[in-house]
């Protein structure tokens, strides 16, 4: 085993601080994202309106979004809509959207628990399909968890996976997750959100329905200096 060690001194202080999307909402490169909310508040049309902007701004990159819950018609629907409709854009055959790749409720969830140990093979097997993906995104993250969602002994093996692949592989990778039954935290065991460096909520605004409040709640990367709390468009009006 090797370790990599640098001197305090001689560390670049931007080094793996790579953002993505900043006029939007900007998350980190090399790590992972999550988007915390209620169900039907919105959060894939959000995460669609996401990858959306990042193939807009950086039109060499790939999207992957595994939206397990929505049709493959559905997620066309969705993201013609926030095309035309929010980002005022061109349709979405134009070059840049060939770079954005869903799979749907119609796709076959991998399965990462075997008898409650994770199947590294499995995770190997599916990572090894994503190498050339850019930004990932899962909806929702307990569709991807076949284990007890409230123990943190697996729930931070299953995270830690994904943490070190996004390092290693230079990969952004944005979790959706549902909200508990307080609406004031997120589902299930604590370590979901501990593995994450950079955590989104979105919730009610209070004024019309297509604006909602996206608010940081947890910020390793220091991404409020590019991004306060702020009512955003989802649903397309």
């Amino acid at each position: 085993m090797s370790f990599l060690v640098k001197n305090l001194s001689n560390i670049d202080n931007n080094e793996s601080l790579e953002l993505l999307a900043k006029k939007f909402i900007p998350f980190p490169n090399n790590a992972i994202t999550m988007i915390v909310a209620n169900g039907g508040m919105g959060k894939s049309f959000l995460a669609l309106q996401m990858a959306l902007k990042f193939v807009k701004e950086t039109p060499n990159k790939k999207v992957f979004a595994f939206f397990s819950e929505d049709n493959f018609a559905l997620i066309k629907e969705r993201a013609e809509l926030i095309n035309s409709k929010i980002l005022k854009a061109n349709a979405l055959n134009s070059e840049e959207m060939k770079n954005i790749f869903v799979a749907s409720s119609n796709t076959e969830v991998p399965i990462f628990f075997k008898d409650n140990v994770f199947d590294d093979k499995a995770f190997e097997k599916f990572t090894e399909f994503l190498k050339s993906y850019d930004l990932l995104i899962f909806d929702p993250l307990i569709a991807f968890y076949n284990a007890n969602e409230n123990d943190n002994s697996q729930a931070r093996v299953f995270m830690q996976k994904w943490a070190n692949y996004a390092t290693r592989q230079n990969k952004a990778i944005v979790f959706l997750h549902h909200s508990d039954k307080t609406g004031r935290g997120s589902r299930g065991a604590s370590a979901f959100v501990d593995a994450a460096r950079l955590v989104y909520e979105l919730s009610k605004s209070g004024s019309y329905k297509n604006s909602l409040k996206l608010s940081i709640i947890k910020d390793n990367y220091n991404v409020y200096k590019y991004y306060k709390t702020k009512n955003i468009n989802v649903f397309p009006k």
